[in-house]
């Protein structure tokens, strides 16, 4: 017996022993030691939020033989969904079956979703002051339009442009929510993808081929009038790298990369998040038609998007791009007398650094 519990205690005490070792890291448990690279995977899109937009439906899609525009791009929106989601993030399709669902509605519903956010972020803020508390008023007041133009779709061209005028100037409402969106909640969870095919102008079969993506730029000059030159960012640079990205992912599918480029259309003016208009291929060419017609190529290519927008908001948004950019921007003086004579200088730097703090924001 007492063999038997002095053999108990000792082990005991290794057991403790041992257990301290581990803690204090002079031996690393054999776990530590897994592939870094595998221990890291799946990325974190917690928090995030990712509209799909399967372009048209069934009274406005393109059509070509047996290949439908609008079914094909809701089926590549179902195969991407479940992949973001299992990376924790909060996916929204702007469309769900094939029937008719106008872009009026589908970029209130955007806006509607904007809007809930930023009030949430504003009644939990700490900090908060008076005019933050005179916004959330404000956002509901928006978010109830934008719930009128959901009901009564035919409201939408109240507030937005459609049928599409180029001498029309954004309606006062719509102004606000798109000013309200140009917001850190905004840049830093929220992302948009229209999903699309391409369509030679010639009509028909053709040799045109491969994929492009849209962004707005509010440097156009249709769209600096429509916007009456309002002050606030339409995140284009940030769309335009996000687009690249894509193009990035969607060559390594087989599809070529036509680039990123500034356009005006609905899905990417009519509201105020950070995103872009993809073109994937071209049905009117034979090759891009017959990829876009496999399911195995749509697997594919719902991976390539999966992992883009992984990308986007890991690079995108990184903390050594975006923090402390007053590190970067302004020099330490090395004289004191340095310091006094650079006042003005120093004013400007700051509010050049306050800029790109308001663009370009990370969060962990």
């Amino acid at each position: 017996m007492y063999i038997i519990l002095k053999m108990h205690n000792t082990v005991t005490t290794l057991a403790i022993i041992f257990s301290l070792i581990i803690t204090i890291g002079i031996i690393t448990p054999a776990h530590v030691f897994a592939d870094t690279d595998t221990a890291s995977e799946p990325e974190d899109l917690s928090g995030r939020v990712i509209f799909l937009d399967p372009g048209h439906d069934e009274e406005t899609g393109n059509y070509i033989e047996d290949y439908s525009e609008h079914i094909t791009m809701l089926i590549l929106a179902e195969k991407i969904k479940p992949r973001l989601e299992e990376l924790g993030a909060t996916v929204y399709l702007t469309r769900d079956s094939e029937k008719r669902k106008s872009s009026e509605v589908r970029c209130a519903f955007i806006n509607q979703c904007a809007l809930k956010a930023i009030k949430e972020a504003r009644l939990h803020d700490a900090e908060a002051d008076d005019d933050d508390a005179a916004d959330v008023g404000e956002i509901d007041r928006l978010i109830a339009v934008l719930q009128t133009i959901i009901d009564e779709p035919k409201l939408g061209e109240v507030y937005m442009n459609s049928p599409y005028d180029p001498e029309r100037t954004i309606h006062p409402d719509q102004a606000r929510v798109l000013k309200l969106e140009d917001d850190d909640e905004i840049l830093s969870r929220f992302l948009f993808v229209s999903l699309h095919s391409n369509a030679s102008s010639y009509g028909g079969n053709s040799g045109d081929s491969g994929a492009c993506a849209f962004y707005i730029s509010t440097t156009d000059k249709i769209v600096k009038n429509y916007y009456e030159n309002i002050p606030y960012s339409s995140y284009s640079e940030i769309s335009r790298d996000f687009g690249n990205i894509i193009l990035d992912h969607i060559a390594g599918t087989g599809l070529i990369n036509l680039g990123s480029m500034a356009d005006n259309f609905f899905m990417i003016r009519e509201h105020n998040i950070p995103g872009v208009l993809v073109e994937n291929g071209y049905h009117t060419n034979p090759g891009d038609r017959a990829m876009l017609q496999s399911d195995e190529f749509l697997e594919t290519l719902a991976e390539a998007y999966a992992d883009a927008i992984v990308e986007y908001f890991r690079d995108i948004l990184l903390p050594e791009r975006f923090s402390e950019p007053e590190e970067i921007l302004v020099e330490e003086p090395e004289e004191e007398e340095q310091v006094e004579e650079t006042d003005d200088s120093d004013a400007v730097a700051e509010e050049e650094t306050y800029e790109i703090k308001r663009v370009f924001l990370y969060i962990s």
